[in-house]
């Protein structure tokens, strides 16, 4: 049941970077995968469906290890 909701979130977030062709962090940053998205090699897509899923959580780890070293 948990994992079915990751993957529904995996599977929403791909989507979403194939419609727009970015991906948006946590924190509201834009990462562009464009060029990537709409290449002939199907590595490079690949690649970029598992960068849009990693880059929420990526920045969001980041953020979260700078708020920790200021206290």
């Amino acid at each position: 049941m948990c994992f079915q909701k990751v993957k529904e979130w995996q599977d929403r977030v791909k989507n979403i970077a194939l419609e727009k062709g970015w991906t948006q962090t946590l924190i509201g940053r834009y990462r562009n995968l464009s060029k990537m998205l709409k290449s002939r090699s199907r590595t490079m897509v690949n690649h970029a469906l598992r960068a849009c899923i990693n880059t929420p959580i990526q920045v969001k780890r980041e953020f979260i290890t700078k708020l920790y070293s200021l206290f």
